[in-house]
């Protein structure tokens, strides 16, 4: 059989990581607990504090209480002295904590992209979950595999809390992109509201909930150097992840403008009155009084320049144009700067002032889209017009 010592330092490091002289993983777990409170704290103390805030402030308190909890049940020294003086049963109740940051993440994201917070009949799972494990208590039911997986009842809870909230870590991302969608059925820039920071939180908590949940079944089915980058890789993620989530919430979500939602994703059909006259109505005038040329053209702004309802206008972009508000404004822009890139006039002039004057915001979502469209970005088609 193999040793520790002959795997080499990787495995020594990774040893360290049970041992009680020195613990990297009870390290990682306390200054995770710390860094959270610290950072709910200040949240929660915070004067101007908004409706994510207050959500948010209470995401950070479950992690940090998470972190303390996993402290204290796998750190030998504490679960001995805890084990000696109070019922283990506990052990079983704690991990209620890791029913709620999921759902606590998918709310935090729908109250800074909807600006709203109202209880749902979803807010009770957790709660109905957590008693239903809890009254299971399988390992200590059946033993067998059921040991064998979980090895403690409290190990089988806690994996339940942690797949409920992947499960609400997959609706926060899926709620991102359905909103991006119904954004773009509004506004001609998207870009201007920052999703990035907001998908990667949800995706990095996700990974570090779905490597929770994966852990109990690698103990003793994978091999040893799997098992232990399993078992410590999310508790690192997660440090990081605090300090990526404080400071990018700090830096982005007063940014965030709470644009309302549709009706629904896909207008209704109605009888248009004068359904060409309509269609080419909204062509002409968006082309000859170059109304994609306004920087954050919505669609409220342009259905009053052509004096239809806004329902009507979305109506006839979706269903005539086979296109959102979005990709149809962002055509005319780009089909404008091919014009200005080609034009001798524009040829000494910056591709920036360029896709500023065609309307665009940003850098980045004109080279996407201009490449998108015409298949060559804007310096390579400017060479070869």
């Amino acid at each position: 059989m193999t040793t520790v010592t002959e795997m080499g330092s990787v495995a020594q490091l990774l040893l360290s990581a049970h041992t009680i002289t020195f613990n990297f993983y009870d390290v990682i777990l306390l200054i995770t607990f710390t860094q959270s409170l610290l950072f709910a704290l200040i949240f929660a103390l915070h004067k101007k504090s908004t409706l994510a805030h207050k959500v948010f402030t209470v995401f950070m308190a479950t992690i940090s209480l998470g972190s303390l909890n996993f402290f204290l049940t796998y750190y030998k020294g504490s679960y001995n002295t805890i084990y000696n003086t109070v019922s283990t049963e506990i052990f079983c109740v704690t991990p209620f904590l890791f029913y709620f940051p999921g759902l606590l993440l998918y709310e935090f994201v729908r109250t800074l992209t909807y600006g709203k917070f109202e209880f749902e009949k979803y807010h009770v799972i957790p709660f109905v979950m957590f008693i239903a494990a809890y009254i299971w208590h399988p390992v200590e039911r059946y033993q067998g595999l059921w040991a064998d997986i979980f090895w403690r009842d409290h190990v089988f809870i806690t994996m339940v809390g942690f797949m409920l909230s992947a499960a609400f870590g997959l609706l926060a991302i899926w709620h991102l992109k359905r909103y991006s969608n119904q954004l773009k059925q509004q506004t001609a820039d998207v870009n201007t509201i920052d999703f990035a920071w907001i998908k990667n939180v949800a995706i990095g908590f996700l990974t570090v909930w779905m490597l929770e949940i994966l852990a109990p079944f690698m103990y003793n089915q994978a091999n040893w150097y799997v098992h232990h980058l399993t078992t410590h890789l999310k508790n690192v993620g997660e440090l990081v992840l605090v300090s990526y989530v404080v400071f990018s919430h700090l830096l982005h979500s007063n940014k965030i403008k709470n644009i309302p939602y549709p009706t629904t994703d896909h207008p209704s059909q109605t009888d248009l009155a004068n359904p060409q006259s309509e269609i080419d109505s909204l062509f002409n005038i968006m082309q000859e009084q170059k109304c994609y040329r306004k920087h954050n053209l919505t669609i409220e702004a342009f259905s009053e320049v052509v004096n239809l309802p806004v329902r009507e206008v979305s109506q006839i972009i979706n269903q005539y144009y086979e296109k959102n508000f979005y990709e149809f404004v962002n055509e005319f822009r780009i089909n404008d700067a091919k014009k200005l890139l080609k034009d001798p006039t524009w040829r000494r002039k910056s591709i920036q002032l360029i896709y500023e004057e065609v309307g665009f915001n940003s850098k980045s979502s004109f080279n996407t889209l201009f490449k998108k469209n015409v298949g060559m970005t804007p310096s390579h088609f400017r060479k070869t017009a």
